[in-house]
């Protein structure tokens, strides 16, 4: 065992990880160039779950600090790569990644681009993005919070909020519940 080179990398991640939980913006710890620093340590030593995990924080301290997702598209694809075969950790990976719309393979140019399939599979023709705010939305999550956790504003929250209420004909939130199937929760009455 090279404990010169072990030393050197755990010393990074601990650095970086309470950093992450410490400070007002985890820019520094972990979006840095520290955390592909790391990232290339534990490659180097034969750790590519390792380095997935740094690559993982990296692009979701990149997310919560602001960054575009265009601009984040590397790490977690670097991410994905490093963690094949674990899949807690791909699991991670994939749900940063479709709540920050990062697709995690590059896109492959195509010959001819013909029109989108009209209505395949979606239930009451919503899209993707929208059974997504959907799941959270029965949740009882508020368009803040939908918008916090898919890095995405209220506003577009709401837009995406005001969508599925008209697709789905229902004119509120406890509408939407209901008609998805999720139990009412009885409020404790008051004093």
């Amino acid at each position: 065992m090279n404990t010169r080179s072990n030393a050197a990398v755990p010393k990074s991640s601990v650095v970086a990880s309470p950093a992450r939980c410490t400070t007002r913006s985890p820019i520094p710890s972990w979006a840095s160039s520290g955390a592909a620093w790391a990232a290339k340590a534990w490659d180097s030593l034969g750790r590519p779950h390792n380095a997935g995990y740094a690559h993982w924080r990296q692009a979701q301290a990149q997310l919560d600090a602001g960054q575009p997702a265009t601009a984040v598209t590397a790490a977690p694809r670097a991410a994905a790569a490093a963690a094949s075969g674990h899949a807690p950790l791909t699991a991670q990976i994939q749900a940063l990644a479709q709540r920050a719309r990062i697709p995690l393979q590059a896109p492959q140019p195509s010959p001819v681009a013909g029109p989108a399939p009209v209505g395949h599979g979606a239930p009451y023709g919503l899209t993707a993005r929208e059974l997504t705010v959907l799941r959270l939305l029965a949740a009882g999550r508020t368009n803040a919070q939908i918008g916090a956790e898919l890095y995405i504003s209220p506003k577009a929250a709401s837009v995406h909020v005001t969508s599925i209420l008209r697709k789905l004909g229902v004119s509120d939130r406890v509408q939407v519940a209901a008609l998805i199937g999720v139990p009412r929760t009885r409020r404790p009455p008051a004093d």
